[in-house]
C-alpha cells in the first residue's frame, strides 16, 4: 500500500510538472490560484470519494455483516440515490435565492454528517438510521456537486469554460478512483 502511495505521490509530482511546462495544458495550473476553482475541485475529489466509498461499504454492510439478500444490499443504496436526484433538483432552486456558497456549504455538511454517520454505523443499527445516513450523503451530493460546477462556470473567464468544466468533472473522476 506505501508503495502505490509513494508511486502515486510521485506520478502526482510528474504530472505537475509536465502541465506547467506545457504549452496548451490539459489542466490549467494558474487556474488553482482562484480560491474557488481549487473549492470546487477539493470537494468534488472528496465528494466522489465518499460516493464511491459508501457505495462499496454498504452492499458488504448489509450482504456481509447483516447476511441480507443481494436484493437488499442494492436496494439499501436507493436513499443516496434518491436524496441526490431530489437534492439536485431543490439544489438548483436553491441556487437561484441564495448563491452557491449557502447550497455547497450545505452539501458539504451533510456529506460530510453522512460519511461519520456511516463511520459509527454498527451491525446492530436500525435500516432506518443506515438509510436516513445514506439519504443525508445523497442531499449533500446533489446540494455540493450541482453548486460546485455552476459556481466555476459562473466565475470562469471568457474562453475557459470548457476547461473548468472539464477540470471539475475530472477531479471528480479522481476522486472516485481513489
Amino acid at each position: 500500500l506505501a508503495g502505490f502511495a509513494g508511486a502515486g505521490v510521485m506520478l502526482l509530482a510528474a504530472f505537475v510538472w509536465r502541465e506547467r511546462r506545457a504549452e496548451e495544458p490539459f489542466v490549467d495550473p494558474l487556474l488553482f490560484r482562484r480560491r474557488l476553482f481549487l473549492a470546487a475541485n477539493t470537494g468534488g475529489f472528496f465528494g466522489m470519494a465518499a460516493l464511491y466509498s459508501a457505495s462499496a461499504y454498504v452492499p458488504l454492510l448489509v450482504r456481509g455483516v447483516r447476511e441480507g439478500s443481494p436484493q437488499a444490499a442494492g436496494l439499501a443504496l436507493m436513499p443516496l440515490s434518491l436524496g441526490w436526484v431530489a437534492a439536485s433538483i431543490v439544489g438548483g432552486r436553491m441556487l437561484l435565492r441564495t448563491g452557491y456558497r449557502p447550497t455547497t456549504a450545505l452539501g458539504t455538511v451533510c456529506i460530510a454528517a453522512g460519511g461519520f454517520g456511516l463511520a459509527t454505523l454498527t451491525a446492530a443499527a436500525s435500516d432506518m438510521r443506515l438509510y436516513s445516513t445514506l439519504a443525508l450523503m445523497g442531499i449533500g451530493l446533489g446540494l455540493a456537486m450541482t453548486g460546485f460546477i455552476v459556481a466555476v462556470q459562473g466565475a470562469a473567464p471568457p474562453g475557459r469554460m470548457g476547461i473548468i468544466t472539464s477540470s471539475v468533472l475530472f477531479f471528480r473522476s479522481l476522486g472516485a478512483a481513489v
